[in-house]
């Protein structure tokens, strides 16, 4: 499968979520490939319609480095949400293909990654 009809099935998944979303629901799109770079701002979906240009817009380029579009989604979600904790959903076209310098960030600042991840509920099944 080539990376065009990858990133189609990224975008399905991506336009399902956005077409479940209600406008008082928090949504933020971070792409990757050899950088991260927000492209939907993390905040309440008021313009659906925008999201869905900026989804189908989406196009293969580079590499994939999903540890840096892991950390930019972290980040984007604690700006909007701080303690109240936060939902990411990792969605790619394929496997990592570059080591990013942003996992050194992770080795030298295991706080945020933990942190981030402490924030969420308890289990309902715990």
């Amino acid at each position: 499968m080539d990376g065009r009809a990858r990133l189609a099935g990224a975008q399905r998944a991506l336009l399902g979520l956005v077409d479940c979303l209600t406008p008082a629901d928090a949504f933020g799109l971070v792409s990757f490939s050899d950088t991260a770079q927000v492209e939907v701002s993390a905040g309440p979906l008021a313009h659906k319609a925008a999201a869905r240009r900026v989804i189908k817009a989406l196009r293969p380029r580079g590499l994939t480095d999903l540890s840096s579009g892991l950390l930019s989604g972290i980040e984007e979600a604690l700006r909007v949400t701080g303690d109240r904790g936060a939902t990411l959903l990792l969605i790619s076209d394929g496997p990592p293909t570059r080591a990013s310098s942003t996992t050194s960030s992770w080795r030298t600042s295991p706080a945020m990654a933990i942190g981030t991840a402490s924030r969420r509920p308890p289990s309902a099944t715990a």
